[in-house]
């Protein structure tokens, strides 16, 4: 039988959600000035983009608000573990961040509130919806980095730090982009913005990669155990990386070249079928990675591999049926 304590599902609830939150703020924020930077519709498109960005931060803010209020009334320790590498946190260090968080995720509430009045708003949004964007941003990184926070600066700090702020660049940029392919199915002018941006965004989970690389060094010689989740963690990581050199670079080609002067073309059944299984891969790699961090089932290398792949199976399903269904009409996505 295999025990799993709430509260660290809670944990793994926050850190994912916390990622996507962070990096609906960062995107959101750079739409946002580059329709400063732009004229016409190109300048509505970004614009609408970014507006778009606030819907995704609103699904992602309910679940980290649930998560985090859970876990401050109902805490107890859990393991902190990155890659197969595991370091147990103090108990206190837990309970330090939660206090320090406590005024924070309060602040980021009232800013969240802020910019749904804005985002109401489209005018005012033009204006001034930097200045929403921008404290999000701020106030979901020191969420993140302030979760589990030690009374002396070291190597074990500076990882916690690492560990937990990359996930905005990975698994947050990662779903990112993913709604954001989404939603932009039917809307032929999102797509002449956004395709052309997905390098920028993929550059980023790189940036967010290394960053990882270099807190698990910090740490390694102390917390490193081989077992049979570090085995797998490894082997994931290295499909992270197969994935995005050599199917996310050339998808990023592809719908880039399938803007035209008229019109943006769809992607063949070929194409479209290596979009959803690069997607899969990409986002149940990260967030298999990100749930290891709080939870060490017991199984086999082959049970874990048997149960990834699975789920990529079943991400990738539903990616088709998601886009099938939108594209029939049968789902319209988020007005904004």
């Amino acid at each position: 039988m295999i025990e799993i304590e709430t509260i660290n599902i809670a944990r793994f609830f926050m850190q994912a959600s916390g990622g996507v939150m962070g990096a609906t703020s960062l995107w959101g924020l750079v739409f946002w000035m580059k329709s400063r930077n732009e004229s016409g519709d190109r300048s509505e498109s970004f614009i609408t983009l970014s507006r778009v960005t606030i819907v995704i931060f609103l699904a992602a803010i309910s679940i980290f608000l649930i998560s985090w209020f859970y876990s401050f009334f109902a805490f107890s320790p859990g393991a902190e573990a990155h890659e197969g590498i595991v370091l147990k946190p103090q108990n206190e260090n837990l309970v330090r961040g939660f206090a320090l968080n406590l005024p924070l995720v309060s602040i980021l509430t009232l800013v969240t509130l802020v910019g749904i009045f804005l985002w109401r708003k489209k005018e005012l949004f033009k204006k001034y919806g930097g200045m929403i964007f921008l404290p999000q941003f701020l106030l979901v990184s020191l969420i993140l980095v302030l979760g589990s926070t030690t009374q002396e600066f070291g190597r074990n700090q500076i990882f916690s730090w690492l560990h937990s702020w990359h996930s905005i660049l990975t698994l947050g940029t990662v779903a990112t982009v993913d709604a954001l392919y989404i939603i932009t199915l039917r809307n032929d002018a999102l797509k002449r913005v956004l395709y052309p941006f997905f390098p920028v965004m993929s550059a980023a989970i790189w940036i967010g990669l290394g960053i990882d690389f270099a807190s698990v060094f910090l740490i390694v010689k102390d917390a490193l155990h081989v077992t049979a989740q570090f085995l797998f963690n490894q082997t994931v990581i290295g499909i992270i990386v197969i994935n995005g050199a050599f199917l996310s670079g050339k998808i990023n080609d592809f719908l880039i070249d399938l803007i035209r002067p008229d019109r943006v073309e769809s992607l063949s059944p070929k194409m479209n079928l290596f979009f959803g299984i690069s997607g899969s891969l990409s986002i149940v790699s990260w967030t298999t990675i990100t749930l290891l961090d709080f939870i060490k089932p017991p199984f086999s290398y082959l049970q874990f591999l048997s149960i990834y792949v699975s789920f990529i199976a079943l991400a990738f399903l539903s990616h088709l049926a998601l886009e099938g269904l939108i594209s029939a009409r049968k789902i319209t996505p988020p007005a904004v």
